[in-house]
């Protein structure tokens, strides 16, 4: 027996082999008045193939789901009207004169249903264990090959800027030889949880092979990003392991390779980032280290980081400020509150702060009281102060603490070009 909602009236004839769930009218459907319940198909009558009752089909299937068929009774000759019904997943049509048919209908399409969402579940198991690591559940090389050259048309595309991290954990040998390989994968999986956790919305970690892991970093907005996902992953993975009462430590040496910067298509991406991953294994234990620079920058420049905090409540003059300073190659970290700036100075590392007094003066000046406090030892960044009122007070109060330089609101770019790099140079 399959159960059915009819929609449309009540049935003048209905087939023994089913049995009917419940009636409903398509208006009340379609304003939500009246749920369909789970049932082996959905039955409408109608009594013209009008162009409103195409729209009212087209309702009708986005409020039933995909795996309930739909059958729509109703009286057509029309060959493209039935094809313009199959495309919006109509599943079969019966005049009235067939209704006597329904039963049989109805069996069909349950089955055919079943058949293609039994099929469904095997592509998709199949999929997801020929594109993802059996042990870890995480992308294997083949899918993550996949994503990164979606990655990079898009990334060429619209010039965006995305990283390659290779990580490898550090001394994991040590771990499967002397504890087995049984709380050696269990370390990968804790190993790839902590990953999981240290990305971003929209990135992608995935497993190499062996103790080797790569993540994609998509969607950024400068350079700099990629310090603080790494900074970020570096703290989550000092954390200790705990397997069987067994406290393990476990470290990962990083290799990053940039695209534009280092390279533009995928193989060339991942070579360069490889080759960083084993200039950071040679120094040791927990190292970071970037791909040397097309241009052959030696690392060390290439590794500067041109820091700038923004600290503005006004988002357009946000926008405005990163945007120019972008171009120029400085990596840009933008605050909307005091509160938030202060709390990202210990992951930011900025060397220049650009800090607006416009929007709250007491709240400005309680920053640069208080910044100390929150900066790591042996940093001091500069400060330039942006404000569209010159008070004398505040200048003077501002300059006792340390601020070296003022741009007045509205700035002009020459000026604030010209005031950003007196601090790198």
């Amino acid at each position: 027996m399959f159960s059915v909602f009819w929609v449309g009236g009540t049935p003048s004839v209905f087939d023994p082999s089913l049995t009917l769930q419940e009636t409903g009218g398509i208006e009340e459907i379609l304003n939500g008045q009246k749920k369909i319940q789970p049932v082996d198909t959905v039955v409408l009558q109608l009594e013209e193939l009008s162009e409103k009752a195409l729209l009212s089909i087209r309702g009708l299937r986005d409020v039933v789901p995909r795996r309930i068929p739909l059958i729509v009774v109703a009286e057509t000759s029309d060959v493209s009207l039935v094809a313009r019904l199959m495309q919006m997943g109509v599943n079969d049509i019966l005049s009235r004169h067939e209704i006597g048919k329904l039963g049989e209908t109805v069996k069909r399409a349950v089955e055919r249903s079943r058949i293609e969402r039994d099929w469904s579940s095997v592509i998709a198991e199949a999929f997801d264990q020929a594109s993802h690591d059996p042990l870890t559940h995480l992308p294997n090389r083949y899918l993550l090959q996949d994503r990164l050259g979606q990655a990079l048309k898009e990334a060429n595309r619209h010039d965006e800027i995305i990283a390659l991290l290779f990580l490898d954990l550090d001394d994991f040998k040590a771990i499967n030889d002397q504890w087995g390989h049984a709380v050696g994968d269990q370390c990968l999986i804790e190993f790839s949880r902590r990953l999981r956790l240290g990305i971003r919305e929209g990135d992608t970690v995935a497993r190499y092979g062996g103790d080797e892991f790569v993540i994609l970093l998509r969607y950024l907005g400068d350079p700099g990003e990629v310090n603080l996902v790494v900074e970020r992953l570096q703290k989550i993975l000092r954390q200790p392991i705990e397997i069987e009462d067994q406290i393990f430590h476990c470290s990962a040496s990083i290799g990053i390779s940039l695209c534009p910067g280092h390279a533009r298509e995928g193989t060339e991406l991942m070579k360069k980032a490889d080759e960083a991953l084993l200039l950071a294994k040679r120094a040791g234990t927990s190292q970071i280290r970037y791909a040397r620079a097309v241009k052959e920058l030696k690392q060390e420049v290439f590794m500067k980081r041109k820091n700038i905090m923004i600290v503005d409540d006004e988002e357009d003059v946000q926008t405005l400020l990163r945007k120019r300073l972008q171009r120029e190659g400085f990596s840009c970290f933008s605050c909307a509150s005091v509160e938030e700036a202060l709390s990202q100075l210990k992951t930011v590392h900025p060397e220049l702060i650009i800090l607006d007094l416009g929007f709250k003066s007491a709240s400005g000046i309680a920053f640069l009281q208080n910044m100390d406090r929150y900066l790591p030892a042996g940093e001091k960044p500069q400060v330039v102060i942006l404000s569209a009122y010159g008070d004398p007070d505040i200048v003077k109060y501002a300059k006792s603490l340390g601020v070296k330089s003022f741009l007045t609101k509205p700035f002009d770019s020459v000026h604030l070009l010209e005031t950003v790099n007196r601090f790198f140079h």
